[in-house]
């Protein structure tokens, strides 16, 4: 008998003492969970506490900043430096050697062809570039000047082939040179000392054939 009673009180007493306590809390503002009275149904959350915000905030994701990227300028390729170009030294030309040839005399006159020696270098003071060292009379004749109306002489010519000798290198030139001798009588039989009259270069000539 005394443990039937028991069985009965033991529930009543906690159930009670379950109640109470429930009740505190609830007036302290305390929440107290709901127990699900039948199994296998649903729990229901418990309203919230008066005061309290149902709403749960999130935190702020951090902005992602895209970093700037600096302006690319245009690409310029890098060309190797190219050799540089060596001009093949050319190989000194020989010199030429002298070519001219003295031309056959057309008269024999040394005096004559020592006097045109003489004219030269006088002609040529100035310069004191060369200086003559031979002379041979191409002509085979005087040639007579006239005046044309009245046919008198006037003066006459003569060509002589002249050789100068380079003072600063030794070498020798060839001339072709003209002479002139005024007329005295305007008969052409009597004429004045002979003068340098014209000159033209013919080229180098060996000096050795200036003999």
């Amino acid at each position: 008998m005394n443990s039937k009673r028991l069985c009965v009180l033991l529930p009543a007493i906690l159930f009670a003492t379950t109640v109470g306590c429930s009740s505190l809390k609830n007036a302290a503002g305390v929440h107290v969970p709901s127990v699900s009275t039948t199994e296998g149904g649903s729990n229901v959350k418990p309203a919230p506490a008066s005061g309290e915000s149902t709403t749960t905030a999130k935190p702020a994701e951090p902005v992602a900043s895209e970093t700037t990227k600096p302006a690319e300028g245009p690409k310029v390729e890098a060309k190797p430096a190219e050799p540089a170009k060596t001009e093949a030294t050319k190989p000194a030309e020989p010199a030429k050697k002298p070519s001219a040839e003295l031309p056959p005399a057309g008269m024999k006159d040394p005096a004559l062809e020592g006097k045109f020696k003489v004219l030269v270098n006088a002609k040529w003071a100035r310069d004191a570039t060369d200086d003559a060292i031979f002379a041979r009379i191409t002509s085979k004749a005087w040639e007579l000047e006239k005046e044309p109306i009245t046919l008198f002489v006037t003066s006459r010519f003569i060509d002589a082939a002249v050789v100068t000798k380079l003072r600063k290198d030794g070498t020798c030139n060839l001339h072709t040179v003209r002479f002139q001798e005024p007329s005295k009588d305007k008969a052409g039989k009597a004429f004045g000392e002979p003068a340098f009259f014209s000159n033209d270069f013919v080229g180098k000539i060996d000096c050795d054939k200036a003999k």
